[in-house]
C-alpha cells in the first residue's frame, strides 16, 4: 500500500485498486476499492518511486 496524500488515499499498485481516506481514516472495504485505470497506474508509480529516492 501507498500513500497517495494528493489524493486523499491508499493505493495498492498490486490490485491496482485506490481506496479512500475519510475523516483520517482509510476505508479498506472491498466495496470502497476504486480501480484505477493504466494511465493513473503508471502516473501514481512514477511517483511512488520518486518519492522513494
Amino acid at each position: 500500500m501507498a500513500l497517495l496524500t494528493d489524493e486523499e488515499a491508499l493505493y495498492n499498485p498490486r490490485l491496482r485498486l485506490s481506496y479512500p481516506i475519510l475523516d483520517g481514516i482509510p476505508h479498506l472495504l472491498p466495496s470502497s476499492g476504486r480501480k484505477v485505470e493504466a494511465d493513473a497506474h503508471e502516473r501514481y508509480l512514477a511517483h511512488l518511486k520518486a518519492s522513494a529516492t
